[in-house]
């Protein structure tokens, strides 16, 4: 109150009132629907300094304190916490760009302290102590399959690291470490959390199982994309054998020169293979089979049409100037052969 009038202040005017006459501030009080400021005569409020400044917990204003204690020039130890994500951000695109060029980390990550399966360990003991059942599948002279327990990141490691599902791994289980490739990470029907982590032995010299995705390249300077055709992916991802450990973490087709009547097929894909990687024999009768194509769209036909009909139009434009051009030579030959009679 102001010489008993009551003041409705917006929150900009009420924030620039409060702050430049403190000395005569009361109190702040800030209402749902409208904002008042009560102002008493200044013998009333009398003992408050002129450097006077409530405590946080005291103002509503908290934009205030922000504005103030706001720092220029941080310290990099303060700036790069905030800027982490999109460094990483970053630096999964350059890794990106190394897997599209068939680089594997030559680092092999080496999962401990693993143990042997027991009747006791149930899946709700191994998910109140933070574990996953891992299981070895039998190969050649492994006759059986061999179950251990882990630490739950196995699964989590497996799924988020860059070319996770075809890398190699050491599983140290107290002996000799066992080198193993990623079969499936069995999860939860509706929960989506990892359950189960299936691997295969890895033996180099031997054919091992790896599964490699396949991803269209290029497919913008297409033509026949470009005229609105459409892009089916139809096998996303190719199971091969590998003799070796080296071999490409993702198989890239350049769809630059792809048409509506031809399309890369799975025979296309295995003469690109590298040396020691073979295709799965269950392709043997699905070579022919295609793994990208392109479809034709109403948009497509409209626009062959379109094209078509120009071209009909010129053709007929040029035959008619090429007939004319021969009428006029017809007509020219005839007044020179009177010229020559006469």
């Amino acid at each position: 109150k102001v010489e008993g009038k009551m003041l409705n202040l917006n929150r900009a005017c009420m924030l620039r009132r409060a702050y430049k006459s403190m000395q005569n501030a009361q109190s702040l009080c800030f209402l749902p629907m409208r904002t008042l400021i009560h102002i008493e005569p200044e013998d009333k409020v009398e003992g408050l300094s002129e450097n006077f400044m409530p405590d946080k917990s005291q103002v509503l204003f908290p934009e205030y304190f922000k504005m103030r204690e706001k720092v220029y020039g941080v310290h990099r130890d303060f700036i790069i916490p905030k800027i982490e994500s999109s460094m990483d951000s970053f630096a999964k695109k350059i890794r990106d760009v190394q897997l599209r060029q068939r680089y594997l980390p030559p680092e092999i990550v080496t999962f401990r302290n693993l143990r042997k399966r027991t009747a006791a360990d149930t899946m709700e003991e191994c998910i109140k102590n933070k574990e996953i059942p891992v299981v070895i599948l039998k190969r050649d002279e492994w006759p059986e399959n061999e179950h251990f327990v882990g630490p739950k990141g196995i699964a989590s490691t497996v799924l988020s690291s860059d070319a996770g599902y075809c890398r190699t791994y050491f599983l140290d289980t107290g002996g000799e470490p066992i080198r193993v490739i990623s079969q499936m990470i069995v999860t939860h029907e509706w929960m989506k959390t990892p359950m189960r982590a299936n691997f295969h032995r890895f033996i180099i010299g031997r054919p091992n199982p790896i599964n490699i995705p396949v991803f269209p390249i290029n497919e913008s300077s297409c033509l026949a994309y470009m005229a609105g055709a459409n892009l089916n992916f139809i096998v996303r991802t190719l199971d091969l054998w590998t003799y070796t450990d080296v071999y490409p973490p993702r198989i890239e087709l350049d769809c630059s020169q792809l048409t509506i009547k031809e399309s890369i097929k799975i025979g296309d894909v295995e003469k690109m293979l590298p040396d020691g990687v073979f295709l799965h024999k269950k392709y043997a009768n699905r070579l022919h089979q295609a793994v990208i194509s392109l479809e034709q769209t109403k948009i497509y036909k409209a626009r062959i049409m379109m094209q078509d009909k120009k071209t009909e139009e010129f053709e007929e434009k040029k035959r008619e100037i090429e007939l004319g051009t021969v009428f006029k030579k017809a007509k020219k030959s005839k007044v020179n052969k009177k010229k020559a009679k006469a």
